[in-house]
């Protein structure tokens, strides 16, 4: 396990060293160029993470040895039965990610134990789809957000059979968070983020606590899901880094996001708990929160 989350920090970043080098012409080399020495280090991320994201989607395929090197054990996941019992290899972007026993595990607990059939729910960093996927058949509609287009357009793909979903790309005009329009205001029944904040400084996660504390509904929930500095391979993982990455993760303490769930007006419903056999809670931190409408 220590091997794979390894793999998966350093694999994307990898990716795009080499294949610069062997690709005098190609669009990772003039991002690297442009981007300068910073590459995917640089202190504001929203543009870097639009810019990586979007190469990494580009470039996806579940056949390709770099996606398969940063699979969690691609043995384990094609072994590794799906929701209805049947056995499942990498298919959809994000798969390569994480053991399936984990990702269902965390998804079931803090997703789907949260939402019903009359839900309007927002994802924030909807990615290839895979947390979609799941969330789809059971709600009345989804809305999918992603600053990368090239993501949005891998979520449109594997969603194409549900008709209960839009996507909507966040755009900004500075390296910031982008704003969600107003008319989404009080709209959402649930709000969740899996796998995006982990990429992401502290000023741009409190941000987005700020923004989905308007979208929700009143007494609505949200899923925050952050790496976690306390657990045992968060600070392995840590340890590894010698600086931040959007391809790597930001680092914040469950105390900390606690603060600024507060700060936002959130009040707190659950708490994951520190679990080694599962990929996601020996390393990040969930928390479900409601929004506080003050008396």
């Amino acid at each position: 396990q220590e091997t794979a989350i390894s793999m998966a920090n350093a694999g994307f970043e990898s990716l795009i060293s080499s294949q610069s080098k062997h690709d005098g012409t190609s669009q990772i080399r003039n991002l690297l160029k442009n981007l300068g020495a910073s590459v995917v280090y640089e202190e504001s991320n929203v543009v870097a993470n639009k810019k990586l994201w979007d190469i990494y989607a580009k470039d996806w395929s579940p056949n390709k040895d770099w996606v398969q090197r940063m699979a969690h054990g691609s043995t384990e996941s094609s072994s590794t039965p799906n929701i209805d019992g049947k056995k499942r290899g990498i298919e959809c972007l994000g798969d390569e990610w994480s053991d399936r026993k984990s990702f269902l595990e965390v998804v079931d607990r803090f997703i789907v134990s949260n939402i019903k059939k009359s839900d309007s729910v927002l994802e924030i960093g909807s990615g290839g789809g895979r947390v979609a996927s799941l969330v789809c058949p059971l709600v009345s509609s989804l809305h999918c957000f992603d600053v990368s287009s090239e993501m949005l357009k891998c979520a449109q793909k594997t969603l194409s059979k549900f008709n209960n979903v839009r996507f909507t790309l966040l755009e900004s005009s500075t390296d910031s968070p982008p704003t969600f329009p107003i008319k989404l205001t009080s709209t959402f029944d649930f709000v969740y983020l899996f796998d995006v904040l982990v990429h992401v400084d502290i000023h741009t996660q409190f941000n987005y606590f700020q923004q989905i504390f308007q979208l929700l509904k009143p007494d609505g929930k949200a899923l925050i899901h952050t790496a976690n500095l306390c657990a045992p391979n968060g600070w392995k993982r840590f340890e590894k880094q010698k600086k931040f990455s959007v391809a790597g993760f930001y680092f914040v303490t469950p105390d900390l996001v606690d603060l600024l769930l507060a700060k936002s007006g959130f009040e707190i419903i659950e708490r994951s708990s520190i679990d080694e056999r599962n990929v996601y809670l020996s390393r990040d931190y969930f928390v479900v929160v409601r929004k506080r409408i003050p008396k």
